[in-house]
């Protein structure tokens, strides 16, 4: 009859990273550090004491005592060191919550356009959950491009723009340099209005366009379009 071999568990492997999503008692790193001082200790331990015997005596306690002073205080490290690797590891968790909290705060820009009878109008959304500080933007209409900055007459210029066509210009925002969009806000880039006017004159080809650089409260930088390299 021969004896059963135990398999080894597929899904072991070694790993000494920690991890902020997963509890401290789960990594191996940690039991490295608080069982490996323990077991040279015992180890040691068992070498000096061997073929000693065993004295329950109050001498033999104090023979004990004395020749273990250095394993016991080896074996004592344990806890210092688990509490250093438990340190780390709060110390990443706390990093990922920051990331965490960050990340859902984000916000999030995108446009959209529609059109409301004779009036035709642009919106720029802020969807994310924190606000958006404008740090610089551009609008694209009819192959003319305009940067926004502070003190720009949007309104001026979007009536240049138009010349050609016979239109109102009802409202306007200007994206300026510290602008901020709340969460969850949106704005009329610009809003006009004209009976001959096509809205495909405008959505076709590309010709209306916003593009944007923005940071979150936490000073990190976005684009939109998203994958906009140079404006």
């Amino acid at each position: 009859m021969t004896q059963g071999t135990r398999e080894k568990d597929p899904n072991f492997k070694i790993d000494f990273q920690l991890h902020p999503n997963q509890a401290l008692h789960k990594h191996q790193l940690f039991w490295l550090a608080a069982l490996t001082p323990v077991a040279i200790g015992l180890l040691l331990n068992v070498k000096i004491f061997w073929g000693a015997g065993f004295d329950f005596s109050i001498d033999g306690f104090n023979h004990w005592v004395t020749n273990s002073k250095l394993t016991l205080g080896l074996m004592a490290l344990g806890i210092p060191f688990g509490v250093m690797v438990g340190s780390f590891h709060r110390t990443l968790q706390t990093a990922e919550q920051i990331k965490l909290t960050q990340s859902s705060l984000r916000p999030v820009l995108n446009t959209s356009e529609g059109v409301d009878g004779d009036v035709f109008y642009y919106r720029i959304h802020n969807t994310g959950l924190g606000p958006a500080l404008i740090k610089s933007a551009s609008l694209q209409v009819l192959g003319s491009k305009r940067d926004f900055y502070n003190g720009s007459d949007l309104r001026e210029w979007l009536d240049t723009v138009f010349k050609n066509y016979k239109v109102n210009i009802l409202d306007c925002v200007s994206l300026n340099a510290g602008y901020v969009m709340q969460a969850s806000s949106k704005e009329e880039i610009f809003k006009i209005a004209a009976k001959d006017f096509s809205s495909k004159t405008l959505l076709s080809n590309g010709c209306l366009r916003v593009f944007v650089e923005y940071e979150d409260m936490y000073g990190n930088c976005f684009k939109f379009p998203p994958d906009t390299i140079d404006q």
